[in-house]
């Protein structure tokens, strides 16, 4: 990342109350999270199927993304807004689930692998590159018989729900920390220790 450019955050989600609680939606919370916290209003953009807003953080000119699409061509979306916002892809930090980590915790990745997530997929295809920025929120694994496809589309249990505002926070704090101090630092920071993660009695893709 170029810490002098502009950057776009985008967080992975479905569209729609219905899922606005689901866990393939952390990466839309969290980037909802980080506009309120800056007061940043979304509004929707037909031209980039999405909801985009505008702000400055420290005197660097911030692009926030929802893709409309769902999650399946979420890559449609962010080059569209790559091109309109004029943003270099390694300054476009995509925030999305991941079913790989503990819930509640965190690691940031200067680029890498799709790892079965159709959103990640689909910004690879469009953007034809694995390099892009990445900060991924752990969901955890389903477990028994539980259908991968079913537990991401599933809403956030009880226990994960309370713990929600504070796993947010913590992000939007390690956004403001990517803008500032650059990719490299934060990623040694966060991936060197394991993210405290929240303590649950309980924790129990086609639009994938």
């Amino acid at each position: 990342m170029n810490s002098n450019e502009a950057f776009l955050i985008v967080g992975l989600g479905n569209p729609g109350e219905k899922y606005t609680w689901t866990r393939h939606n952390f990466g839309y919370l969290l980037v909802e999270a980080l506009g309120r916290n800056e007061g940043w209003k979304l509004q929707h953009d037909k031209y980039v199927n999405g909801y985009k807003a505008k702000g400055e953080y420290k005197g660097k000119q911030i692009y926030l993304l929802l893709p409309t699409t769902y999650m399946n061509e979420s890559g449609v979306a962010v080059k569209k807004a790559i091109k309109d916002f004029q943003i270099s892809i390694p300054n476009t930090l995509v925030v999305v689930d991941d079913t790989a980590l503990d819930f509640g915790e965190m690691r940031v990745r200067p680029h890498g692998s799709a790892g079965g997530h159709n959103g990640l997929k689909s910004i690879e295809a469009q953007l034809n590159t694995i390099y892009y920025p990445r900060l991924r929120l752990g969901i955890g694994k389903s477990t028994g018989s539980y259908a991968l496809a079913d537990y991401v589309l599933d809403r956030f249990s009880k226990e994960e729900l309370e713990n929600i505002p504070q796993i947010l926070q913590k992000g939007v704090d390690v956004i403001h920390r990517i803008i500032t101090h650059g990719i490299s630092k934060v990623m040694n920071e966060i991936n060197s220790r394991k993210t405290d993660k929240p303590n649950l009695e309980s924790q129990e893709n086609k639009n994938v």
